[in-house]
């Protein structure tokens, strides 16, 4: 046998237990599509441990909310003034530093501050570097003979000696390409302080974080000039 309850029941039930919670896992508002539910008489109608409808509805809300905070992106164009702080003094203790002595340090240090200058310098190294040892190889340059007389190590030798002729020019290339590395953050080093001349004869010269932080601050300046004139053209307009 089994009890029928309508949703003007299940009203007046709420009403007449203030103190309890009614065994329903749905909300009200889903029992429009269905006139009535039915229920076993040994299953009790009202329970302490469940909760409410209008708590139901407030803990999926903030479920959603917190996981749609999640899912949304941390990075922002404009800074709080925490922010700003945190960034000028950042800023000055860069600028303070020394650059460390050694070729793969000193490749970190201006690597690591001025990428945007480092990035494309490096990128022209490579690609030189990777020409010039083509070239050599396909204008049959005595590669094994030019690296003996440069009293390179018998291992990296036989590695070009070992390469099969079938092999093909690209091959041998960068076997040399990969020697060549010493030489080759050597001339990106040479390349970024050319590159630092020019940029500092013309004053131009700043640091990666320096660059985000100009930037950050500029879009700020306009957004605020250019949101105040679109807002009085908005004005001006919705008066015709």
């Amino acid at each position: 046998m089994a009890l029928r309850l309508t949703t003007s029941r299940l009203l007046n039930l709420q009403r007449q237990c203030p103190l309890q919670r009614l065994l329903c896992s749905y909300r009200l508002s889903g029992h429009l599509r269905f006139p009535a539910i039915s229920l076993p008489l040994q299953v009790p109608v009202c329970s302490n441990s469940i909760p409410s409808f209008d708590q139901r509805t407030l803990i999926h809300t903030s479920s959603w909310n917190s996981e749609h905070k999640k899912s949304q992106w941390p990075f922002h164009v404009t800074m709080t003034e925490e922010e700003k702080k945190k960034k000028e003094q950042r800023i000055k203790e860069m600028q303070e530093e020394k650059p460390p002595e050694g070729l793969v340090a000193k490749f970190k240090y201006y690597f690591k501050r001025y990428w945007y200058i480092a990035v494309p310098a490096h990128a022209v190294s490579c690609i030189s570097w990777f020409g010039l040892m083509y070239a050599l190889v396909h204008f049959g340059m005595d590669v094994v003979g030019l690296l003996q007389a440069l009293h390179l190590p018998e291992s990296l030798i036989e590695k070009v000696q070992n390469v099969p002729e079938s092999a093909g020019i690209i091959v041998v290339a960068l076997i040399l390409y990969k020697i060549a590395t010493p030489l080759r953050y050597a001339t990106t080093l040479v390349l970024i302080r050319v590159a630092f001349w020019g940029l500092k004869r013309m004053g131009l010269l700043r640091t990666a974080r320096e660059v985000e932080y100009t930037a950050r601050t500029k879009y700020e300046i306009n957004k605020r000039l250019y949101g105040r004139r679109f807002y009085r053209l908005q004005k001006f307009y919705s008066k015709f």
